[in-house]
């Protein structure tokens, strides 16, 4: 657009520097779109389980599939184009077509990013490295993919130096935006005909820029028409790449005034078309009514209804798809973190006004004709599949998919290029010529490094928990619980702070495989109160999904980390103590398995559940018990009672800094004579919410009855309380006002025994 780093080399400085760019981009694309097909576990990429079974039929039956509107989602109402290719791939492999394990625990957390539970179907030994059967073909097929993006990748570059012939930095730019965006680059990676048609769409604007200069050669013209029969092959959204090469033979004849071109080459385009495709638009006739398959396509995977059409549904499928467009892996249950689409955002919203500030400066008045009409082809590349998809989204529940638009990648990346133009190259004339072009360079290099980024987050999300070694359970609390035929517990950590209402809480769980486990268990964490109450927990296969049981081999040791979310109104039980469950269910979640013991649930210890935000001290401490707790004011006892009654204490501790081990509370009835006549020795709330738990700030409630003796004489009596060591007997000592109490007893008060 705008001559800001235009390089004053000559052609052949220029040529090499398209060269290296392209290279680059080639080498880059070929190693992510490689890695992503390796990190992407089998079937996990969108709907890739239905196109691998679409390539299996035609290998394995010789005849297309028919799509049955009572039958389970396929892809048999796309045309077979893709699929025909992926045949011929793998019809030498031997391939038994092994059904994938779904994860009942998929999607747990589906629009956070994450690692829990992001796989829809379980890995199994025979997916890893070595491949062999269903799994090499299956990355053979992702391979042929990889082909087909670099090949896309090359025809984008194509088009990025046609329309930036003098500054490669430039077209370096509008590939880091189209052949490096990550979702690009992941679907790149997967069986999918996505990418074939990305393939098509970059080589047939290519092809329609070249026949714009050449003004419709035949054979261009025989080349747009063989290009556009074989994208409507491959996906019926090529209806919507007509108005790329339409666009540029009407640009054409109007230069050169020639109808007849336009008749010609026209009618040579759609004939050439047509004669390709034909018989697949003539079968779905026969089968399903219509030729583009819509009606079944919609009666299989979901018609929209009048309901789901209101504008908040609408804008929430349009934001998915703007994040679909750029990274969100999976079925779409597997975003990127929220800065991640807060830079694309920015640099759409960039490019925007970009745009509009280069229009304002009259831009678009000063091009040439020529150049007008090759924007004017970029812009109905990028329009026509957006409307294309708008169209779908307005029909089918699953439509918003940005995906859907990297057909017209390449129009849409020099779009956004020349819109950041219109910032990057908005600078005083004084300015040198080619200075702007770091600006170009940097960009570039940011995105690939996002890129990158992506790639080794898909890395993360899909590892198995880490293999240890003894040494790491040093600070774990250890136990050592024996599942015959399956593997020990070891021993387990959470957070020194315990758990928090409304927070997830980090249960980390040591384990030694002692057998090789051919069964996928499923395994249970729960946090559950005094009452027995089940106050939050998780049912998951270990490794959140991606190492269940039967990956497990004897002799490893893994530390598995589970989160436990916590409903917010479990901050009404706080402070406490919760005791932390653990156990294993069968394969098919229907029975409990049995320790060597006989447990079907182990307790593990007592979590602290603390509170949100600790209440503010309640009144002025009556005794400070050895620099810990504090005993706030007791209500009063009562002047009499009688012998055999249930006495109610309440005692309010408030803790000064956290015990280092378990303390007992005594409470002790005396008489005239000191003599110890009832007592109650024990932890707070009666071992519910143990002292080692405790942490400066916690006010606990603490709650006894005490029984008088039957036969207790009429007298005078006294009851005290105090603290001591649970191990060692100790008793703290009590200060009051200051002043230490005799003995660490504390007097709560006096009262009367009457028959």
């Amino acid at each position: 657009m705008s001559p800001s780093d235009r390089d004053a080399a000559g052609p052949l400085a220029l040529a090499r520097a398209h060269r290296r760019v392209l290279w680059l981009a080639l080498a880059l694309v070929a190693l992510l779109g490689v890695a992503n097909s390796v990190i992407s576990p089998l079937f996990e990429p969108p709907d890739e389980l239905q196109h691998y079974q679409y390539v299996h039929h035609l290998v394995a039956e010789r005849a297309l599939p028919v799509q049955a509107s009572d039958g389970p989602r396929s892809q048999a109402h796309q045309p077979p184009l893709y699929y025909a290719l992926g045949a011929l791939l793998v019809a030498p492999l031997d391939d038994p077509a092994t059904p994938p394990v779904s994860n009942p625990f998929w999607g747990y957390e589906a629009g956070q990013p994450g690692n829990d539970n992001k796989r829809q179907w379980l890995p199994r030994e025979q997916d890893a490295w070595p491949w062999r059967g269903t799994a090499r073909a299956v990355h053979l097929l992702r391979l042929g993919s990889v082909a087909m993006l670099l090949g896309a990748t090359w025809a984008m570059a194509q088009v990025g130096r046609a329309v930036w012939p003098r500054h490669p930095l430039r077209v370096a730019a509008m590939l880091g935006v189209g052949a490096l965006n990550p979702m690009y680059l992941y679907i790149g990676g997967a069986v999918t005909n996505d990418a074939l048609m990305a393939l098509w769409g970059a080589l047939l604007l290519y092809l329609a820029l070249r026949a714009r200069q050449r003004h419709w050669s035949w054979p261009l013209t025989l080349g747009i028409g063989a290009l556009w029969g074989l994208a409507l092959l491959t996906k019926i959204s090529a209806l919507a790449l007509a108005p790329i090469w339409a666009l540029a033979l009407v640009s054409s004849a109007r230069c050169l005034r020639s109808r007849r071109l336009l008749l010609t080459r026209g009618a040579a385009v759609g004939a050439l078309a047509l004669a390709l495709c034909a018989p697949w638009y003539l079968r779905n006739v026969a089968l399903y009514g219509e030729p583009f398959g819509m009606a079944i396509n919609l009666a299989v995977w979901g018609a929209r209804s009048p309901q789901q059409l209101g504008l908040a549904r609408l804008w929430a499928d349009a934001r998915f798809a703007f994040t679909n467009f750029w990274g969100r892996f999976g079925y779409g249950q597997v975003p990127m973190p929220a800065w991640f689409y807060g830079l694309y955002a920015a640099l759409t919203t960039l490019a925007g006004l970009g745009g509009l500030a280069w229009l304002g400066r009259g831009g678009w008045r000063r091009l040439s004709p020529e150049r007008r009409d090759l924007w004017a082809m970029l812009l109905a590349g990028a329009a026509g599949l957006v409307l294309a998809m708008v169209y779908y989204l307005l029909r089918s529940t699953t439509g918003g998919n940005g995906r859907y638009l990297f057909p017209a990648m390449p129009a849409i990346a020099a779009l956004l290029v020349a819109g950041w133009g219109g910032l990057i190259d908005a600078a005083p004339r004084s300015r040198p010529s080619g200075a702007s072009g770091w600006r170009y360079a940097a960009l570039t290099a940011l995105l690939a490094a996002v890129a990158i980024y992506t790639s080794g987050r898909l890395a993360h999300i899909y590892a198995p928990p880490p293999r240890i070694a003894l040494a790491a359970l040093a600070g774990a609390q250890r136990v050592e619980v024996v599942y015959p035929g399956l593997g020990t517990l070891l021993g387990y950590a959470v957070p020194p702070a315990g758990a928090s209402a409304g927070q997830p809480l980090s249960v980390t769980l040591y384990w030694r495989a002692d057998a090789d486990v051919a069964a996928d268990h499923r395994l249970f964490v729960q946090l559950v109160a005094a009452d027995g109450a089940r106050v939050a927990g998780r049912d998951t296969h270990p490794g959140l999904g991606n190492y269940p049981t039967g990956l497990w081999r004897h002799g490893e040791l893994l530390a598995d980390t589970i989160p436990v979310p916590l409903p917010p109104e479990a901050d009404a039980l706080a402070p406490t103590g919760l005791r932390l469950d653990v156990g294993l269910w069968d394969a098919a979640g229907q029975h409990l398995l049995r320790t060597a013991d006989g447990q079907t649930t182990v307790a593990l210890g007592r979590v602290r559940l603390g509170v949100r935000e600790p209440p503010p001290q309640a009144g002025v401490a009556a005794y400070t018990l050895g620099g810990l707790v504090e005993l706030q004011p007791a209500p009063p006892l009562p002047p009499r009672a009688a012998p055999g009654q249930a006495l109610t204490v309440t005692l309010t501790w408030r803790a000064l800094a956290a015990p280092a081990g378990d303390y007992a509370v005594l409470l002790h009835l005396l008489n005239d004579a000191d003599a110890l006549v009832a007592a109650y020795d024990g932890p707070p709330q009666g071992g519910a919410y143990p002292t080692a738990l405790w942490q400066p700030g916690d006010v606990v409630v603490d709650e006894h009855t005490l029984v008088l003796p039957a036969a207790l004489p009429p007298g005078r009596y006294r009851l005290v309380t105090g603290w001591y060591r649970a191990d060692t007997l100790e008793r703290l000592p009590v200060m009051a006002a200051g002043q230490p109490v005799e003995a660490g007893l504390i007097s709560l008060g006096a009262f009367a025994v009457t028959p």
